[in-house]
């Protein structure tokens, strides 16, 4: 009959865990979708700064692309 309180508590606090873990997933999924516009309008300002390099970069990874699907 000791345990009984024990138990009241612990079903309280899995009632509170998940909570914690979703606000924690929400923040890093709005730190991510931030950090990924932040690099995509970095790349896209790349391109626009230096469109032949970037040409040329994108022909030499297919090139590479190709040449190991190939294989």
């Amino acid at each position: 009959m000791t345990d009984a309180p024990t138990f009241a508590a612990a079903d309280a606090t899995e009632d509170q865990g998940p909570r914690p873990i979703r606000e924690a997933l929400r923040e890093d999924a709005a730190e991510a979708r931030a950090w990924a516009d932040h690099r995509v309008k970095r790349a896209r300002d790349a391109v626009r700064d230096e469109p032949i390099r970037a040409c040329l970069y994108a022909l030499g990874l297919g090139v590479v692309i190709g040449m190991m699907a190939g294989r």
